[in-house]
């Protein structure tokens, strides 16, 4: 099987190269045959012109289908360097000839817009070929707007029903094929915006869809006239769910659909309620099945979807003064609407589709550029805006009347703001450790500060107390925490390994030092650290009696989960700073559903069996640091020696190449090794017991 790398700006370029140099040779040789023809000169010495744009028309409906194919999977897989992908060379693109392909997507349209509930053929049609440029334009361009979202509708009337019959189960598996289809419909169009030359959409389709999305609907109480339909601005909505929509198409889509939602809202309130059914055997479905009734949910989705789009999107717009932890700042008007003003309780991901948004334009493009400011900027922003709202209207009440905890965010955003949080874990953990930072003075920085290398992206910028708000929030559960955990986690061995190399550099005996159980003055104090990031972290999300054994067997659970995940996240090497892409949201979905298929046996485990696997964990991280640092190196078991210490250095069998270098801890030769080393004393003594008080574990 043959793996095609792509590098998908590259592969734009080539793309766009074909396109015009076509129309530049077919214009030179047109214009040059007609010259020479004035003046009864032989053609025949063009036809070179004619060979070249005859080769590019061959070649152009590959590189086109690779891209469509690279754009939609682009992001998809942590550890593919930035911008490229990999794909199938051969069962990944389709061989359909271009006008069939574009006939075949034409005609499925008009199937779905004529017809009934759509055959399994026909449905399997359009999840296979909805990548392909060709049949996505002849699909788009068969359906207008408002067709596009009578199709919808429609289809939501085919689904099955809950009527006492079926159970759930049985229900979702009727209804199986309509989630399929929704979301081939989707990657379909989505495919089709990104298109370009002869294949384009018409230049005003964007504002077809808004026409169709803001179109009055007069059979509601709220409005008064108009020619919209009920459902359709859901309809066309729901579709945005699912694919890779392109940047103009989609920045069109959410800015207007925005600024509608805004300046209607203010005059009337309700802006979408009105425009849904309430039929129960009809309306919008989402793929999963769950009534869909909020379009910029949607939206939202979308740019979840793509990174540059969510950037466009919040980086614009006006600015809102606000007043935060007693300073004046400047904020995205957009950002504090959308996060802290608007309720998103008729979305059904009841604000997870606002925070794969969010998480898009904050975490993808981290880097020391534009981009990586921006997203710091949004980061830093989004965090403040949350922290400073949580808790807004708490009341205790009187007796048991009128208790209020407060605002706190939706549910569905938490994990997305925890996985937020994890990709500037270096900057919380900085924080943590020194307070807070001076919020005034501007919402991002360059790198996280003197604890980590110069090569770090632009941070965020954090204050404590408002972190530690979110944190209690997250705290709430372990799911939402274990991200945030995860990516402390990282910067901490980051931190460590800062601390473990500065102090190599600094002090010549340092992993000497070490290993005969000494003291160094940057190794020791940057463990100590670590310990008291984390301890602080389970305090603010859990509180508590740290004696109370309930009580630790929650944090362990926390420590274990959040070690876990970090051990599974993939070593990335052709990016830098190497954390910062280890795709934690990606790992965490592999590991946590393994721990979590054990959860039956996880819950009855005793506290002490707990607290031996975050022991275990913790020395097994450490252990890999030291030896990625160096500390196990020649020079420092001859520092040892001359110390007169007998140090034996681990085998090479104990150790696996990498990158980066790590122990084969489950390895025999790695046990015996450690077990009769100094090492497990001093692991226990110096890393087990520093972190035992800091996190109220009893290690």
């Amino acid at each position: 099987m043959a793996v095609a790398k792509i590098d998908v700006a590259g592969m734009q370029q080539l793309v766009n190269g074909l396109t015009s140099g076509i129309e530049t040779l077919d214009s030179a040789r047109s214009s040059l045959r007609t010259t020479l023809s004035r003046y009864d000169l032989a053609t025949s010495d063009t036809q070179g012109m004619q060979t070249a744009a005859d080769w590019a028309r061959d070649v152009l409906p590959d590189a086109r289908r690779r891209l469509a194919k690279a754009q939609a999977l682009e992001g998809s897989n942590p550890t593919w360097p930035t911008g490229t992908v990999q794909l199938d060379d051969v069962t990944d693109i389709s061989s359909m000839a271009p006008d069939k392909a574009q006939q075949a997507g034409q005609e499925a349209a008009e199937a779905l817009r004529d017809g009934g509930k759509p055959d399994d053929d026909l449905i399997a049609q359009i999840i296979e070929m909805q990548d392909d440029p060709y049949f996505a334009a002849g699909f788009a361009h068969a359906l207008s707007a408002d067709e596009l979202a009578d199709v919808v509708i429609k289809l939501g009337y085919n689904r099955s029903d809950q009527d006492g019959s079926s159970t759930q189960e049985e229900l979702d598996a009727e209804n199986a094929w309509y989630g399929m289809l929704l979301n081939g419909m989707s990657t379909t169009v989505a495919t089709a915006t990104r298109n370009t030359g002869d294949l384009a959409l018409p230049s005003d389709y964007a504002a077809s869809w808004l026409t169709t999305i803001e179109a009055e609907v007069p059979t509601s109480p709220y409005y008064d006239g108009g020619g919209g339909q009920v459902d359709r601005a859901n309809a066309l909505t729901v579709l945005l769910n699912a694919g890779h929509y392109g940047t103009p198409f989609l920045t069109s889509i959410a800015e207007g659909v925005y600024d509608y939602e805004r300046e209607l809202g203010d005059d009337r309130g309700k802006v979408w309620e009105p425009r849904g059914s309430d039929d129960p055997n009809g309306g919008v479905y989402d793929a999963d099945g769950k009534r869909f009734r909020d379009p910029l949910a949607g939206i939202m989705a979308a740019l979840g979807n793509n990174p540059e789009a969510a950037q466009d999107f919040f980086g614009g717009g006006d600015d809102r003064k606000v007043s935060i932890d007693g300073h004046d700042l400047v904020v995205s008007d957009r950002l504090a609407y959308l996060v802290v003003d608007r309720r998103w309780d008729i979305d059904a991901t009841n604000g997870g589709a606002l925070g794969s948004a969010l998480e898009a334009a904050t975490t993808k493009l981290r880097n020391s550029e534009a981009s990586g400011k921006l997203s710091a900027d949004l980061a830093s922003q989004t965090f403040a805006l949350i922290g400073d709202k949580t808790g807004e209207g708490q009341s205790d009440g009187w007796l048991v009347f009128g208790q209020h905890e407060g605002w706190k965010m939706s549910d569905g955003l938490r994990s997305h703001v925890a996985q937020m949080l994890a990709s500037y874990g270096a900057d919380a953990y900085r924080v943590i450790l020194d307070d807070h930072d001076d919020l005034a003075q501007g919402w991002s920085q360059p790198g996280s500060g003197d604890l980590f290398d110069a090569e770090m992206p632009y941070g965020a910028v954090l204050d404590k107390a408002l972190l530690a708000k979110i944190v209690g929030t997250l705290g709430e559960n372990q799911n939402d925490l274990t991200p945030f955990m995860t990516g402390l986690f990282q910067a901490q061995n980051l931190a460590v390994n800062k601390g473990l190399t500065d102090a190599m550099l600094q002090q010549p005996n340092a992993a000497a030092n070490f290993i005969t159980g000494g003291v160094s003055d940057d190794s020791n104090p940057a463990i100590t650290n670590a310990s008291q990031v984390i301890g602080w972290t389970l305090d603010t999300a859990y509180g508590g009696d740290k004696s109370d054994e309930e009580y630790q067997k929650k944090r362990a659970e926390a420590i274990a989960d959040a070690l876990s995940l970090a051990s599974a996240i993939p070593y990335i090497p052709e990016i830098k700073p190497k954390w910062l892409k280890f795709g934690v949201d990606q790992a965490k979905d592999a590991t946590l559903d393994e721990i979590r298929s054990s959860a039956a046996q996880d819950s009855g485990a005793t506290y002490t069996e707990l607290s031996q696997k975050v022991q275990t964990q913790l020395a097994d991280a450490t252990m890999n640091q030291l030896l990625a640092s160096g500390y196990f190196d020649d020079a420092a078991v001859q520092g040892a020696a001359e110390r007169g210490y007998d140090f034996t250095p681990p085998p090479a069998a104990a150790i696996q190449a990498g990158p980066p270098p790590h122990f084969d801890t489950g390895s025999q030769a790695y046990q015996d090794w450690y077990n009769k080393s100094a090492m497990k004393t001093i692991v226990a003594e110096r890393v087990i017991g520093t972190y035992r008080d800091q996190w109220g574990l009893p290690l």
